[in-house]
């Protein structure tokens, strides 16, 4: 797990907007029962040809998992209708589950074509998981990756290989005025800020002078100030030292480690751990004691919390725990692999990637608390390590949509707007035929 961080981890360990609930909500009626569908029913055999009561049963029929029985009552909703658009949006969805994508994707499209009601597009492009408007901060010919914002949002710090190897680079929000801070010929990699803006901790391979492909390096821990000019190593373990993050307090900075993994075995399989470095007593102290790898600590914005991952139940899954590593709750269960997690400024929701057990890692948020889970991309890509702008507007991420990695940027406060929706429809009715 410690090595793949080169670019196959970009997405793995690399391991909100729009929670408007579906326009079906409207119609359902609150407890799906038995006395709901013979009410129903008798309402049709009064009026069968009142579209909204067929489309009304549809849905109970699709909350109880009977979905061509939903499908056939929505079915005859459209008959009576054509016009009834959500009745259609209905329809695509239930395409798709019952195992029919291309012709769900297909009738969502041509809904689009001939609708122009934003409140139809949003609810589609909410089901398709790209609820907010995504826009590229980076492009260019080589890899951009791992992006950051400082804790005033004034800056992004990111690492890029355009010289040849991985290097810190500064940029603007918006993705401009980038400049360069380090030029070691080593990898300089995983950029974090201090609370106070002023200094930056990274992970390098500058210290190891053994190997000379990436993917074999031992990783330390250095800082810098934002100009680029001193470099320091602070973690001296012997091993593989990375992903720094640092808590609410400038001196305390959290790490991963596999110091403390006592077997002789190859470093693929040592075991990793989180760790807590005091920067001003210059003491290390492990918090995570697991027969597994722990990994990807974020501290939440008061400094009580630290959430990472932990393939502790099986897969790479998502936990929090107190700052002592005493208590621990797990927030995150899907049957695939997590990745990257990172707290809100308000501390109350937390973005991570996902790859629902696919291989293909998407965005998501979920509240601290496990629930409230919405999906914000959706692509044949791989996107992974997002984090949220210190004003809750924004979730940076990287992803290799465009071929090479780059950063992009989740607008949380913009609807995906309709050509967005219907390209990405495009795309999915093109994969459907694969």
């Amino acid at each position: 797990m410690k090595k793949l961080s080169y670019l196959v981890i970009l997405i793995f360990l690399a391991g909100c907007g729009s929670s408007k609930k579906g326009l079906q909500e409207q119609l359902i009626p609150q407890n799906v029962s038995n006395f709901n569908i013979q009410m129903l029913k008798q309402e049709i055999r009064e009026n069968p040809k009142d579209a909204e009561a067929h489309l009304k049963l549809g849905l109970i029929y699709r909350e109880m998992d009977s979905l061509n029985t939903a499908l056939t009552q929505i079915d005859t909703a459209l008959q009576l209708n054509p016009n009834y658009s959500l009745a259609r949006v209905e329809k695509g969805d239930l395409l798709i589950r019952t195992g029919h994508p291309h012709d769900g994707y297909a009738e969502w499209f041509r809904m689009l074509q001939t609708e122009e009601v934003e409140e139809f597009t949003h609810e589609i492009a909410r089901r398709l998981g790209q609820p907010n408007q995504i826009i590229q901060l980076t492009n260019s010919n080589n890899n951009n990756a791992y992006g950051i914002y400082s804790y005033d949002g004034e800056r992004i710090a990111f690492q890029s290989d355009r010289s040849g190897n991985w290097d810190i680079f500064l940029m603007d929000p918006d993705g401009k005025h980038q400049i360069q801070i380090t030029t070691n010929p080593a990898h300089d990699e995983m950029p974090v800020f201090a609370p106070n803006g002023k200094v930056i901790a990274f992970t390098s391979t500058r210290d190891d002078k053994e190997h000379k492909e990436r993917v074999d390096m031992n990783r330390n821990i250095y800082l810098m100030d934002i100009a680029g000019t001193v470099a320091s190593r602070i973690v001296e373990t012997g091993v593989d030292d990375w992903y720094p993050a640092f808590t609410n307090k400038n001196d305390e900075l959290l790490l991963v480690s596999e110091k403390d993994d006592p077997r002789e075995v190859s470093f693929e399989q040592r075991l990793s751990d989180i760790y807590m470095k005091d920067l001003s007593k210059g003491t290390l102290i492990r918090i995570t004691q697991n027969e597994s790898d722990d990994s990807a600590p974020a501290s939440s914005p008061d400094g009580k919390w630290i959430v990472f991952i932990s393939n502790r139940t099986g897969n790479f899954q998502i936990f929090r725990m107190d700052k002592l590593g005493k208590v621990f709750e797990q927030v995150v269960e899907f049957d695939g692999q997590c990745g990257s997690p990172h707290y809100s400024r308000d501390g109350k929701r937390i973005v991570f990637s996902a790859d629902r057990n696919d291989g293909n890692y998407e965005i998501y948020t979920i509240s601290v608390f496990g629930d409230k889970l919405t999906q914000f991309t959706n692509n044949s890509a791989q996107d992974g390590y997002p984090s949220f702008s210190p004003d809750g507007k924004r979730i940076l991420f990287h992803s290799n949509r465009s071929g090479k990695y780059q950063l992009y940027a989740i607008e949380l406060e913009i609807l995906s707007p309709r050509e967005d929706v219907i390209q990405l429809l495009e795309d999915k009715i093109t994969q459907s035929q694969m």
